[in-house]
């Protein structure tokens, strides 16, 4: 069986990009040894980044093509994320985009 179409409909394109790399505003970067153990640091190692005792998850890269790293905080059970900008060769704290239960962030 062959199957045969025409469409001469104009498809529409995009005004803008649908990812931006550059977002225009100040990472928040943390200092050289936070950086060398969200870089070094294995999944499960208890440390600690800007005063706060957070056990490291493991890394994945992001939507963005960064590599990140999520810290659960040991006295709460709540999530941080740091990912890694070569552009600026350090670590920088973002928030996550999704709950640990699937919902959107506000």
């Amino acid at each position: 069986m062959i199957l045969q179409s025409c469409s001469s409909i104009n498809q529409p394109i995009a005004s803008q990009d649908l990812v931006v790399i550059d977002h225009g505003f100040t990472r928040n970067t943390v200092t050289k040894s936070d950086s060398y153990f969200l870089q070094t640091g294995k999944s499960g190692d208890s440390v600690t980044l800007s005063s706060e005792n957070v056990v490291l998850q493991d890394m994945y890269i992001s939507a963005l093509g960064l590599e990140c790293r999520k810290v659960t905080l040991s006295a709460q059970l709540d999530i941080k994320v740091y990912c890694y900008d070569s552009s600026i060769d350090n670590w920088f704290f973002t928030k996550p985009v999704l709950s640990t239960y699937g919902k959107a962030l506000k």
